[in-house]
């Protein structure tokens, strides 16, 4: 929990000068696994999934992202309603509410069910 913690602190220090920032990827990586195992719990905890009008599953790379009564990362399955495109580091600043427009990486996008906004939504923050 507090490698989450330093990772999304760091990177919101760090975009205060540079609006560029990143969080490094093999963290990025690290904090998907641990949240789609013994991190679970901070998804349920932090999702807002009432913000989408039904449910949905969402492919990231090696994970889909199951939004219905709650939110949760799962690995990848077959058939989602929508396509995360982007990176990994990218995907784990949305899950922590940390991709707002203006900190967006070009070419990063959702396709299908939901909108990247839709998911902002879901993953406001705080």
């Amino acid at each position: 929990m507090r490698l989450n913690e330093v990772a999304q602190h760091t990177w919101d220090v760090t975009v205060g000068l540079d609006p560029a920032a990143t969080v490094d990827a093999t963290t990025a990586g690290l904090m998907l696994t641990l949240l789609s195992d013994q991190l679970s719990f901070m998804l349920a905890l932090t999702a807002q999934p009432d913000a989408l009008s039904e449910p949905t599953e969402v492919a990231a790379g090696d994970w889909t992202l199951v939004v219905d009564q709650s939110a949760r990362l799962v690995p990848a399955g077959t058939d989602p309603l929508a396509t995360f495109t982007g990176t990994t580091e990218s995907f784990y600043r949305l899950l922590g509410g940390r991709l707002a427009e203006r900190h967006t990486p070009a070419g990063t996008a959702v396709t299908g069910s939901v909108t990247l906004d839709d998911l902002r939504r879901v993953f406001p923050g705080f």
